[in-house]
């Protein structure tokens, strides 16, 4: 999961956003895979068979998995940006809506793939 305070990103271990509402928990849903396949995800994954793993970065929501393929190996990197400013009461007051996406080969070579299939919101 991530959070910028004012919205959360749901992130599965195949590097993909599942879930996302921007840019408050109250707004539309990007991506929505978790209510069907066809309702919007953005993953990138290494295209071969890898092993994974994942933690948090020291005390921050800042997601990081690391993907282990036979021939290298690649980090992806996650977050939810915050503004510069937020601290205390105003956390999150100052959000940009943007989720942030990084990925490295840090070993060897590695295909990746990537897919966006956002959802668009429904008129009421």
């Amino acid at each position: 999961m991530l959070s910028d305070c004012r919205s959360a990103a749901l992130v599965g271990s195949d590097g993909s956003v599942d879930w996302l509402c921007f840019p408050r928990f109250d707004s539309p849903a990007v991506f929505a895979r978790l209510l069907g396949e066809d309702a919007g995800h953005w993953s990138i994954r290494p295209a071969d068979a890898a092993s994974c793993t994942r933690r948090y970065v020291d005390r921050t929501l800042v997601l990081e998995t690391t993907y282990r393929a036979e021939i290298g190996v690649v980090t992806l990197t996650d977050a939810l940006a915050v503004g510069a400013q937020d601290r205390g009461h105003q956390l999150g007051a100052g959000t940009p809506a943007a989720l942030l996406r990084h990925v490295a080969c840090v070993e060897g070579s590695v295909d990746v793939d990537v897919m966006y299939a956002g959802r668009f919101a429904m008129a009421p």
